[in-house]
């Protein structure tokens, strides 16, 4: 039997999960919280954008594209690839489940070494992360994951 994982997060916090056969729910293995991802722009950053006198004596803007906060989420996104590489590395999991919003599912797919994407079955772009009750989050995910962990 495949070991299948799923991965629900937003940009600030993470459950990782078991999926267990088809009559079976999730059991949760792993958690990550980011508080950083949600403070506010002007809490991350303790100065006002930095400047660079260039030859020419003119100043201009450092990073004026990429927020503080855009960091942060990259960082996370970072953070939770490392730890399924390491699991990947451990033979840990056979197929991965990734449920984010659209925006951190792309940080996350960019972030993901290409071992582990390639065991990512299923996407689904949504915030999941509210959702308390494991039969209620377990609704939400493809019945194919089920079938896939029976053999079928």
């Amino acid at each position: 039997m495949v070991v299948i994982w799923v991965l629900v997060a937003d940009g600030s916090r993470g459950r990782l999960f078991r999926a267990e056969g088809a009559r079976g729910g999730l059991i949760e293995i792993d958690t990550w919280l980011h508080p950083e991802s949600r403070l506010r722009e002007q809490d991350l950053v303790t100065d006002a954008p930095g400047h660079d006198r260039g030859r020419g004596g003119g100043a201009h803007g450092v990073n004026e594209n990429h927020s503080a906060r855009d960091h942060e989420l990259e960082a996370f996104a970072r953070e939770i690839a490392q730890r399924l590489q390491a699991a990947l590395n451990e033979d840990a999991f056979g197929r991965l489940v990734l449920c984010a919003p659209p925006r951190f599912l792309g940080l996350l797919r960019d972030a993901l070494p290409a071992a582990v994407r390639q065991r990512v079955r299923h996407e689904i772009g949504k915030d999941l992360t509210s959702i308390k009750d494991l039969r209620d989050l377990r609704k939400r995910l493809p019945d194919v994951l089920y079938a896939e962990l029976d053999g079928a």
